[in-house]
């Protein structure tokens, strides 16, 4: 891969070239990155790690386990444990559920098999980020959010489905010394404390990956296809672009599902951070990103009558103008079968660049068995 190296290398020279050339843009970039961060990530997400650290310490795991073995093990071929990770990927965000799928792991609740199966799904944009930024905020209706909310879970627990059937291995937990003690009883105080300072540190990577993306995108030229790029890496801003393209909504709701279920390399970084430690191998995770965009994409071109009415709807009530509470909404012309199907085979052919990235990053990775 010694290509691979060489071409990241380039990249990043490229990338502190520009940061000498247009130091002000790239300053401008980093604040506004810490900005949200400080707004928004560490205020939305911190919480989130703490309690599902303390929830695991403390012997939630368990309590899922009991309740939902059920559905877990038919379902997704994983013990009921793995719940926990599953219910805090849906309602909290990247990447809350990978942290906590890799600390059943580590604190021996699953299975590395189980573990790895849980990355395929677990880990998903939360319902604030989808509904508030980019339903309303993006595309003028909070009902399109929760639309694509919907089909966002949907498309990750049929995702799980699958990886599930793909992921053969054993069962046995890896790290049985740490069996004997997954009942007891962990002190409040003690479980606390681990909880919050290793909140911190994961925090702190989130934010990192944030700021660095937040640059790289900056410094990238205008040309026909940016907007895909910087989904590829970095999901907030480049969503934010492609929201402005101008594209039938019928065409453009499916994208911007297809790059959620995708995530980009940011929240790929900051969960390949987090699970770094566990020895868990991030292919899986990869493929579990490309399966569940297949499936985004398909379930929301097949809601898109519902979601081009909420656009047009939204368009509407503004006067057929655009106004703060409509950023990023325009009205556009339909498109012929012809060009509609340019469009969808650059779609198809981003996406595969898209997943082949994600690919080539997993193999830089080490994969320990």
């Amino acid at each position: 891969m010694r290509w691979l190296r060489g071409a990241v290398m380039l990249c990043l020279c490229c990338m502190i070239l520009c940061m000498g050339l247009w130091p002000e843009r790239c300053m401008s970039a980093a604040a506004d990155a810490l900005a949200l961060c400080a707004s928004s990530v560490i205020p939305s997400l911190f919480p989130f790690f703490v309690a599902s650290n303390l929830l695991v310490a403390l012997g939630g795991a368990e309590i899922c386990g009991r309740a939902l073995s059920g559905v877990m093990r038919p379902a997704f071929r994983v013990d009921g444990s793995g719940a926990l990770a599953v219910v805090l990927g849906i309602i909290s965000g990247y990447p809350v559920g990978a942290g906590c799928a890799a600390e059943l792991y580590d604190s021996g609740r699953i299975s590395k098999t189980e573990a790895e199966r849980l990355l395929c799904f677990c880990n998903n944009s939360g319902p604030l980020f989808i509904i508030g930024t980019v339903g309303a905020a993006m595309s003028g209706s909070a009902r399109i959010g929760g639309i694509l909310y919907i089909i966002h879970i949907a498309a990750a627990l049929l995702a799980g489905f699958v990886a599930a059937r793909l992921i053969r291995g054993g069962e046995e937990v890896i790290n049985p010394r740490l069996v004997k003690n997954r009942h007891a009883a962990a002190k409040l105080a003690d479980a606390f404390g681990g909880s919050v300072a290793k909140s911190v540190t994961t925090i702190l990577n989130v934010c990192g990956f944030v700021v660095f993306f937040a640059v790289a995108e900056s410094v990238i030229p205008r040309f026909c296809g940016r907007e895909f790029l910087n989904c590829l890496l970095e999901i907030t801003g480049g969503l934010a672009e492609v929201s402005k393209m101008s594209m039938a909504p019928g065409l453009k709701f499916p994208l911007i599902s297809m790059f959620l279920a995708l995530s980009g390399l940011s929240v790929f970084f900051q969960t390949a951070s987090i699970i770094s430690g566990s020895g868990l191998s991030m292919k899986y995770y990869a493929l579990g990103k490309a399966v569940q965009a297949a499936f985004a994409f398909g379930l929301t071109f097949a809601a898109a009558p519902l979601l081009g009415g909420g656009f047009a709807d939204a368009f509407l009530a503004d006067g057929g103008q655009l106004s703060e509470n409509s950023l990023y909404l325009y009205t556009l012309p339909p498109l012929d079968v012809k060009r509609y199907l340019i469009l969808v085979g650059g779609e198809i052919l981003w996406c595969a660049l898209i997943v082949g990235g994600l690919w080539l990053a997993s193999k830089i990775l080490p994969d320990k068995d």
